[in-house]
C-alpha cells in the first residue's frame, strides 16, 4: 500500500517567505524602536547630568 500525496510545494515556498519576510520585518522594527528608545534615555541622562552639574556648581558663598 502506497501512499499518494501530491504536496503543492509553490504554495508551501510562498507560505514559508511569507513568514519570514515577517519575521524580517518585525525583528527591523523591534531594532529600530529599541535604537530609538536608547537614544531617548540618552538624551534624558546627558539632560539629568547638566542639571546634576549646574546644581554642584552653584555652592554658597559662605561656605569654605
Amino acid at each position: 500500500m502506497s501512499w499518494n500525496i501530491n504536496v503543492d510545494t509553490s504554495a508551501l515556498k510562498l507560505a514559508v517567505g511569507r513568514i519570514l519576510f515577517g519575521v524580517g520585518i518585525i525583528s527591523t522594527e523591534l531594532l529600530l524602536f529599541l535604537e530609538l528608545f536608547q537614544s531617548l534615555s540618552n538624551t534624558v541622562n546627558e539632560e539629568e547630568a547638566v542639571v546634576h552639574t549646574s546644581c554642584v556648581a552653584k555652592e554658597p558663598k559662605g561656605s569654605t
